[in-house]
């Protein structure tokens, strides 16, 4: 496999822990990344905030990529 020690990556899309990205996120952590987590909305924050919990995640924010703010 390859590393990616000291590289960062931004994973958005996370909605559940059968979403794609969640395990993207997984696969990128267990190579060395240092993550940044998303989520949809505050509906969805209590469904991704144990992942990220679950990876030691310490950037972990809202992000709506359908709204220019």
């Amino acid at each position: 496999m390859f590393s990616l020690k000291s590289k960062k990556a931004l994973v958005i899309g996370v909605a559940n822990h059968h979403s794609i990205a969640w395990g993207c996120a997984k696969a990128f952590k267990q190579q060395g990344a240092d993550l940044a987590l998303t989520y949809l909305n505050e509906k969805s924050k209590p469904y991704v905030m144990p992942l990220a919990e679950k990876l030691g995640i310490s950037l972990f924010m809202p992000l709506d990529v359908s709204k220019s703010e």
